[in-house]
């Protein structure tokens, strides 16, 4: 029999790289017919121009696997907030006409927890920009965004644009915490979405941590004199000398930080203060009406929940 996909679409900075490495390059019982970070599905689903999208082309070339789960693992099909890309009913309706059996897979994050990480993530590709300009929308006059913005973290709204192209029992919406609280809760609803019997993996620490406070702060001040070309070479050895040169550096400051001082906790907490009084209730409603679409008590995992209007 035909296995059905898995589409995995992010969201970024809720454990993809540990699904990646850890669940889905399991052999015996998944396929990556494009790859364990999947180009194409960039290039198909996100880029190409519409006039000249064609599912059945795409779908002829990932394939159709008898045996193995076939799977694509891409987390910035969601959308890309820290870049200002925001595509995710164009990437539900392509997926739809590529794959209309597929099964989607949606990992989402505590709001504040999740803006914190997108920050540090950002200065990590070489923005210079403070928290506070990437997301206030106090003086945005109309036909304008900030950079990040709020909406795209309403996860109802996300669940709701793939609910209009893929039915309940093909549709999952993982909250991340899950995977750190209730392991086996986590993989019992990956599992009842795929009808597999996986297990959680031992797990010491994230695959993925963000950089320290002491060593985010110095990368800002060095991104501001480094260049960071948008198209880098596909192999890092290839990255230009001053930017290699730079990594080593905070990846130094970020390692004895992290294992020595306490340097840099004040910038975290800045930076969480200021995402927190950004935010305020802003996603409580949101959180509520996810909670009952979830059937989950998001409150327990930390969110924020209000009146849904």
């Amino acid at each position: 029999m035909t296995q059905r996909p898995l589409i995995h679409i992010g969201y970024q900075k809720t454990a993809s790289t540990f699904l990646q490495k850890k669940i889905f390059a399991d052999e015996t019982v998944f396929v990556r017919p494009w790859g364990a970070h999947p180009a194409p599905a960039i290039e198909h689903f996100v880029l190409e121009h519409p006039q000249k999208f064609d599912a059945n082309a795409v779908r002829d070339d990932f394939g159709t696997y008898q045996d193995r789960i076939p799977v694509i693992s891409h987390e910035d099909l969601s959308g890309y907030p820290i870049k200002g890309w925001y595509y995710a009913e164009t990437v539900a309706a392509r997926l739809k006409k590529t794959f209309p059996d597929a099964r989607v897979l949606i990992c989402c994050r505590e709001q504040v927890s999740m803006i914190v990480s997108q920050y540090f993530q950002y200065i990590r590709q070489g923005g210079t920009d403070t928290l506070e300009r990437l997301i206030d929308d106090t003086d945005i006059r109309i036909g304008r965004r900030p950079v990040i913005r709020k909406e795209h973290f309403e996860y109802d709204l996300m669940h709701g644009i793939f609910s209009q192209h893929f039915p309940d029992d093909q549709l999952l919406m993982l909250p991340h915490e899950l995977l750190a609280q209730q392991p086996d809760v986590y993989f019992a609803k990956i599992n009842g979405l795929l009808g597999t019997t996986l297990t959680p993996p031992e797990q010491k620490k994230a695959v993925h941590q963000k950089r320290s406070g002491a060593a985010a702060q110095v990368e800002r001040v060095f991104n501001k004199f480094v260049d960071h070309p948008g198209n880098l070479p596909a192999d890092y050895k290839d990255y230009p000398l001053a930017m290699r040169a730079q990594n080593r550096l905070v990846r130094y400051i970020d390692d004895f930080t992290k294992k020595y001082t306490n340097l840099g906790q004040r910038f975290e907490k800045k930076v969480e203060r200021i995402a927190t009084d950004s935010i305020g209730t802003y996603y409580s409603g949101s959180n509520a009406r996810l909670a009952a679409l979830l059937d989950c008590d998001l409150s327990a995992l930390g969110y924020p929940c209000g009146p849904s209007d």
